[in-house]
């Protein structure tokens, strides 16, 4: 089995990256032509090749729903499944127009809810540490703020092989109509987090999430009475820097509709006590809120990491 694997792999090779060029030239016509409402219709051959992929990832993906009880969820496993599918296409989608998302058809779908980072009091005085769990929507946050104009960059452990192959072009494009081209989009493998502790002065954003696998020690956080298991890295990183951790849940809210929803700041009488669980527990409250009352936004970090024992290898991403 594995040699026709191997071998369907090798013939795929080839053919897939003018494939993927082809793909992305029709959304990137369709949005300029007909808008952003039409591009739901052109997503079906990715959902269902993405559903049909991934469905040996299923049975693990229900051990880990079973972490929590059936009363919390208000759909069924593979409902949640497929839908965490289509958040993620559209998500992908949005990141390779990404110079497109400062247009009027664009801003309309992105509503905003509490405090962006450069409106906050001390923007310009501070860096801040924008902070969220692999939920929803979570992989256009960085665009989007770069799109508003903000210097903003991410530690990330890794990034899809298609936005590896192809994103780059969209994203110079981006950047020399943000005006932040020489501001980096993401630090990643050796060094990286030295880069990005030098990256975090006044008037810059990093991004950096509470459930990835980049930095810190891993803290089991209590949340109405759920366990979250989160990395402290965004705590320790806010004390070396003096920056502000400002929460956010990115969801969605229709086809190519998002919204960023901002929580408060974390206190400074959190961020300088020693234990960083304290802080860690205000973070994980702000975001779990959201997600209670949308579960079906949970991606599968977050279900990882609410059971570490559980986690397993898993055949595709996201």
């Amino acid at each position: 089995m594995n040699q026709y694997v191997k071998r369907a792999r090798a013939w795929a090779k080839p053919i897939l990256p003018p494939f993927f060029r082809l793909i992305i030239a029709c959304f990137q016509k369709a949005d300029r032509l007909w808008g952003p409402r039409c591009l739901s219709c052109l997503l079906v051959p990715a959902l269902v090749f993405d559903g049909l992929r991934s469905m040996p990832d299923y049975p693990y993906f229900k051990r880990l729903r079973e972490t929590l009880p059936a009363t919390f969820w208000r759909k069924a496993p593979l409902a949640h499944y497929l839908h965490m599918f289509r958040v993620w296409n559209e998500t992908l989608v949005t990141i390779l127009l990404y110079d497109r998302l400062s247009s009027p058809a664009w801003k309309a779908r992105m509503t905003v809810s509490g405090t962006p980072p450069d409106q906050l009091p001390e923007w310009g005085q501070r860096p801040v540490i924008v902070t969220f769990l692999h939920a929803g929507a979570f992989g256009i946050l960085r665009y989007w703020l770069r799109s508003r104009g903000i210097p903003t960059a991410s530690l990330i452990r890794g990034l899809p092989r298609i936005l590896l192959t192809f994103g780059e072009t969209s994203r110079q494009d981006g950047d020399a109509r943000y005006a932040l081209r020489d501001v980096p989009h993401t630090f990643i493998g050796p060094n990286s987090m030295r880069q990005a502790l030098g990256f975090l002065r006044p008037g810059r954003a990093l991004t950096l999430a509470l459930d990835g696998n980049v930095s810190g020690k891993l803290i089991p956080c209590q949340v109405n009475g759920t366990i979250l298991h989160l990395k402290d890295g965004v705590v320790r990183f806010a004390q070396k820097t003096n920056a502000m951790v400002l929460p956010v849940s990115v969801l969605r809210r229709g086809p190519f509709r998002f919204e960023f929803r901002f929580g408060l700041p974390l206190p400074d009488r959190l961020l300088q006590s020693n234990d960083t669980r304290t802080a860690l527990q205000y973070l994980a409250r702000e975001l779990w809120n959201e997600l209670e009352q949308d579960p079906v936004a949970m991606n599968w970090s977050v279900l990882e990491a609410l059971a570490p024992e559980k986690v397993d290898p898993r055949s595709n991403w996201p």
